[in-house]
């Protein structure tokens, strides 16, 4: 048994795999078709109609959610790769006594670093308002963040210098 179906515009075949209550291993793309071979094509006929009936909730929002997935791993990425976690939990620590201490040098170093992070997560939360946007699958693969000029706006705070400003 082997049903199919055309590839739809906007295919977002997660969806399709859950509607249809298919192993992803059961599916087949050839020849502009989505192939399942273990539903009858009533089935696959009846999901199909789910499917288009309601794009937002089995197109555009899983799509959308998995392309801003995307996005957020690789502006994570990009912070932990230029200060690592380690590093951003010794300039926490920094941050908690020099507040504590009243050490306002060191505040005033260390802020540098969080304002530049907040450049790049809102850079990361502008993409995702574009994505938000999109309207079609094409158009929501199409968007991606590109992180290099926060490379040439990265303060190079250092742990060592921190700790060296006494205040």
């Amino acid at each position: 048994m082997t049903a199919s179906v055309p590839i739809p515009e906007n295919l977002w075949m997660p969806s399709i795999v859950e509607l249809t209550g298919c192993d992803k291993f059961d599916v087949g793309i050839g020849d502009g078709n989505i192939y399942l071979y273990t539903l009858t094509q009533q089935d696959l006929d009846d999901a199909m109609i789910i499917y288009y009936g309601d794009e937002e909730t089995y197109i555009f929002t899983p799509c959308k959610n998995a392309r801003k997935a995307i996005i957020s791993r690789q502006t994570y990425a990009f912070i932990s790769e230029t200060y690592s976690p380690q590093a951003q939990q010794m300039f926490q620590a920094l941050l908690t006594e020099a507040s504590i201490l009243g050490l306002a040098n060191r505040i005033v170093y260390i802020q540098q670093l969080l304002d530049w992070a907040k450049t790049v997560v809102q850079e990361n939360i502008s993409v995702d308002d574009s994505i938000d946007a999109a309207t079609t699958v094409a158009g929501i693969n199409a968007i991606g963040i590109d992180l290099t000029p926060f490379e040439a706006t990265d303060p190079h705070v250092t742990v060592k210098a921190a700790m060296e400003i006494p205040d």
